[in-house]
């Protein structure tokens, strides 16, 4: 730690005091504008029971921890007394052991090159990353695509049992139907024949 950071430290400090004690005065005009606008209120509705008072006293004595807590107990002598002896023994550490600036300088060029070192780890993380990545895409296209090709030959041989199916339906009813074609042919000729069989018997018999 520095001269320098102990009187930032120092600085810091008494502007947050100042930003607390500004909220405390907002808090009051808030406090006094709001709670005057209820007591006329009460006032302009003939008055009766004093209601406003409730509100009045329980923001009131919120108000008052506020005051303490900005004025009393944040800014006691003691606060101040213990952050004058921090802030003079840090001076008094920083004049006794001064940083050489060879030093100061030795310590940037570490820190430069740890800091290289880290990005340089940093890229090389990512560039296994993106690696791992790729690689796993790849995979995935490759398994998708054979996927896809099984797919394929899977419909493909559907389509050809599926066909083959059909051709021999088609032939067995072709078969069918040429059975039924000779049968009835044969039938027919059957008859044609008992027919001239017939009119050849009746010829016989009228001579």
């Amino acid at each position: 730690m520095t001269n320098r950071m102990s009187e930032e430290q120092i600085y810091e400090e008494a502007k947050k005091r100042v930003e607390q004690k500004k909220g405390f005065r907002t808090h009051a005009i808030v406090y006094a504008v709001i709670n005057a606008f209820l007591a006329l209120i009460w006032w302009l509705t003939e008055g009766g029971f004093p209601w406003f008072v409730f509100p009045l006293g329980g923001w009131g004595i919120g108000l008052l921890f506020h005051g303490l807590g900005v004025y009393v107990l944040s800014g006691r002598q003691e606060d101040r007394r213990a952050i004058g002896r921090e802030a003079e023994e840090i001076r008094r550490s920083e004049s006794r052991y001064p940083v050489e600036e060879g030093e100061k300088a030795q310590q940037e060029e570490l820190d430069e090159e740890e800091e290289e070192a880290e990005e340089a780890k940093k890229e090389k993380e990512e560039e296994g990353e993106e690696a791992k990545r790729e690689k796993e895409e790849e995979a995935e296209e490759a398994k998708k695509e054979k996927e896809e090709e099984e797919e394929e030959a899977k419909r493909e041989k559907e389509e050809e049992a599926e066909e083959a199916k059909k051709e021999k339906e088609e032939e067995a009813e072709e078969a069918k139907r040429e059975k039924e074609e000779e049968e009835e042919e044969a039938k027919r000729e059957k008859e044609e024949e008992a027919e001239e069989a017939k009119r050849e018997k009746e010829e016989e018999e009228q001579v």
